[in-house]
């Protein structure tokens, strides 16, 4: 009995000792150690940078404490903490924010002080450049706007490193053609007409602005491409944000644009919408001096003309995006583009001295409605897209008074496109696959003085699908590679006659994308792709528009598309040295051309096939920052070109060796509050089929002053400061040769006053914001 009650009393006290490392163990468990992201933003949806976070464990007991700061994306990352957590997240424009929670990912919104003194800009030495998951390289917006003086999404383009702006013409460099994107989707506008629509985007929206030498299949275009990442503000309340600019421009007269854009935006939903009218007034002058052999018999010929343009443009945006959630999203957009200039030529034609005088009258006009509407549900989307363009031109040429020509032309519009793309992971690898289709009709008539007229419908089918897999190297890179094949079917009418086939082709377009980070600042990218270019539909026509009394305007009927397989590989060093290798090679080339005509004293500009167009160079681009408050970037290419093929009778074989330099300066002065630039490029002398143009340079200088008024910032730019944006070109081929000089008003002073102003926005709430959100 006494041993019983021992070996009881010997039990109750062995509990005693274990439960206690029980529980410890039991509590030490229940703190597992895991991995916590999150992201830090600011109450318009912006990631906030370099804020600081502090992490310790809930229970007061522990005293581990980590500490992090945001990246420039306003994401943080501890590989290591105990659940449950409690986060202070600071920084010196925000006021403090506190979480305690348990999820493995969290989104902070910081709310500014309301004592802040001033604006505070803090700069650092952060990566110039970035790379994403699809190969592209991406500039962040927010580093864009505080390195530059950008007041419209045209200037941040331009402000890219590796872009060339050729007269109102945007390149890539080692790029012959570069679409401009919006959101991963293609506006179908002219230079002028996306000029305008860039405008009416807030610059405060841009996310980023993504590189592609190589443009992924899902996005709808091939070959290069610079895509507008565009951020709709989001608010945990209603908020409402606008945008209001002016600007006077000045060269031969004074014009005057405006606009405005503005957003309204809670949590799951928000709307924009914006506005611009441009008014522009350009004077340009030509020499075209030829002796043009006709029937053995040389004639002397030169012809001056100077042509004035007055043009008013509108354009109008809608959009309305709702997330309900982060899986699924609605976007619908719609643009409206009215376009009406009109163009006076005044002529003198001396022709084996004979003088002619004359005039020539061009009246346009046209309207474009774009509506496009997307679905999205996690990595799948579907959508499509309708525009409809109709132009109106009438066009009325004197010769001495006493000769009249009148034209008119006019060209109807309808494309209807519908679209799927998906993505999906299999065995670690990304699959990716689409297909497309589009519906286009179009319709160009071209009367001459009531009696002669053309009738030209033509109607296209293109299908297109694709498939991509995307194989991880380990977490140093990837190969993306693809394969899409192109179905298209065009045919056309002539004065309602039997139809005829204009081309029925099928194609196959691989890609490959290859990124690898030796290190995160050392990456090199290499894509090599192949693309088709069709030409447009008035190029393809049959009509003749006149531009004086010798030269005109003609459509080729019988012209191709041509093909391209172009070669990419950049090296990016310490996230802001670029050094590049690229190659190109056009088949079936198209060009337009200035021919002298067999058949009569005239001269026609014509799109014309050339076999084959190589290209193949180096480009360089170095930033500098020797001294504070000054940044300066070097930009460099030198090609190798090489055309050959025949222009009707005419053999062509020619190459050239050839370059082009670039400077951007950046002054800040008094901070961010007061800047300027000074930017200049040389291009020397190129090959155009018939064409050997000369060298030309250009300087452009802005000043711009955040003044004392919030939101209030005025710009002053000059355009050409020395007005030598001139074209000189001539032809030395036997039987055509000739030389002309263009030259105009392309230095333009502007003053622009812009203001952005907060209206409505919801009473503030003190609860501190603990959304999850996935990466």
């Amino acid at each position: 009995m006494e041993r019983r009650r021992l070996k009881i009393l010997s039990s109750r006290l062995l509990i005693k000792l274990i439960l206690p490392f029980l529980y410890m163990f039991i509590a030490v468990g229940s703190k597992a150690q895991k991995q916590l992201s999150g992201l830090v933003v600011d109450t318009n949806g912006q990631p906030v940078m370099s804020a600081s976070v502090i992490i310790q464990s809930s229970d007061s007991a522990e005293h581990n404490v980590q500490i992090t700061v945001t990246n420039v994306d306003g994401k943080f990352l501890f590989h290591s903490v105990s659940f449950p957590y409690q986060l202070i997240i600071q920084h010196m424009s925000y006021s403090d924010s506190y979480v305690n929670d348990s999820v493995s990912n969290v989104r902070v919104v910081l709310k500014e002080k309301d004592n802040t003194l001033g604006e505070v800009v803090v700069k650092g030495n952060r990566p110039m450049v970035k790379t994403t998951n699809d190969g592209g390289i991406s500039f962040s917006g927010n580093q864009i706007r505080q390195r530059r003086l950008v007041e419209t999404v045209l200037d941040m383009i331009e402000a890219l490193p590796m872009m060339m702006k050729s007269g109102e013409s945007l390149m890539l460099m080692g790029a012959t053609e570069t679409s401009i994107l919006i959101n991963g989707k293609k506006k179908i506008l002219s230079d002028e007409q996306l000029a305008n629509y860039l405008k009416t985007i807030p610059v405060s929206e841009v996310k980023s602005l993504d590189v592609y030498y190589s443009t992924p299949p899902k996005f709808g275009v091939r070959g290069a491409s610079v895509n507008i990442v565009i951020s709709a503000p989001k608010h945990e309340d209603l908020h409402f944000r606008g945008e209001g600019f002016v600007s006077a421009n000045y060269s031969n007269s004074m014009k005057f644009d405006g606009g405005t854009n503005f957003s309204l935006s809670s949590k799951k939903w928000s709307m924009n919408a914006g506005y611009t009218e441009s008014n522009a007034a350009k004077l340009r002058n030509q020499t075209l001096e030829t002796v043009h052999t006709l029937d053995g018999v040389n004639h002397h010929i030169l012809q001056t003309t100077q042509t004035s343009s007055i043009s008013k443009d509108k354009t109008a945006v809608m959009n309305l995006t709702i997330s309900p959630n982060d899986n699924v999203g609605v976007d619908v957009d719609y643009t409206f583009l009215h376009k009406s200039p009109r163009n006076n030529i005044n002529f003198n034609s001396l022709i084996d001295q004979q003088c002619i005088n004359g005039n020539t009258f061009s009246r346009y006009g046209s309207d474009t409605h774009n509506v496009r509407v997307a679905l999205t549900y996690k990595d799948i989307e579907f959508g499509g897209e309708y525009e409809h363009f109709q132009e109106n031109a009438d066009q009325i040429v004197m010769l001495d008074k006493n000769q009249n020509i009148d034209n008119d032309h006019n060209q109807s519009y309808r494309g209807l496109n519908v679209y799927f793309n998906g993505e999906s992971e299999l065995f670690n690898h990304t699959i990716e696959y689409g297909i497309d289709g589009t519906l286009r009709n179009t319709t160009n008539y071209v009367g001459e003085n009531g009696s002669s007229e053309s009738l030209m419908k033509q109607k296209e089918l293109e299908t297109t699908a694709y498939l991509g897999i995307r194989i991880p190297l380990g977490k140093k890179g990837f190969i993306n590679t693809s394969i899409q094949g192109e179905f298209i079917n065009s045919t056309y009418k002539r004065n309602n006659g039997y139809k005829e086939k204009l081309w029925r082709d099928f194609d196959i377009y691989p890609t490959f994308m290859l990124m690898y980070r030796f290190t995160p600042l050392h990456i090199i990218q290499a894509s090599l792709s192949s693309t088709k270019y069709y030409p447009s539909y008035w190029a393809n026509a049959s009509y003749s528009s006149y531009i004086d009394n010798y030269s005109r305007i003609e459509g080729n009927p019988q012209l191709n598309p041509s093909r391209k397989y172009a070669l990419n590989v950049n090296y990016i060093m310490r996230s802001k040295y670029i050094i590049g290798l690229f190659g190109e090679s056009h088949q079936n080339y198209f060009t337009q051309l200035l021919k002298l005509k067999k058949d009569e004293i005239a001269a026609a500009y014509k799109y014309y096939n050339i076999h084959k167009s190589q290209r193949f160079g180096v480009m360089a681009i170095v930033p500098l920052n020797l001294i504070h408050g000054f940044e300066s970037k070097f930009t460099l290419m030198g090609f190798y070109m090489h055309q050959e093929g025949s222009i009707d009778e005419i053999t062509l074989d020619k190459t050239k060796v050839s370059g082009r330099a670039s400077i951007s300066n950046t002054i800040n002065l008094l901070g961010n509050k007061l800047m300027a630039e000074i930017d200049g490029w040389v291009q020397l002398p190129v090959i155009q089929g018939l064409y050997d143009v000369k060298a030309m340079w250009n300087i452009t200088s802005k000043v711009s002053w955040k003044t004392p008024i919030k939101g209030m910032s005025v710009s002053i730019k000059v355009d050409d400061m020395f007005n030598t944006l001139r074209s000189r070109v001539q032809s030395n081929v036997p039987q055509q040769r000739f030389s002309f000089r263009s030259y105009g008003d392309s230095r333009i002073f502007s003053l622009r006053l812009s203001y952005i102003f907060n209206g409505y926005k919801a009473k503030e709430r003190k609860t501190i914001v603990n959304d999850r959100l996935g990466f």
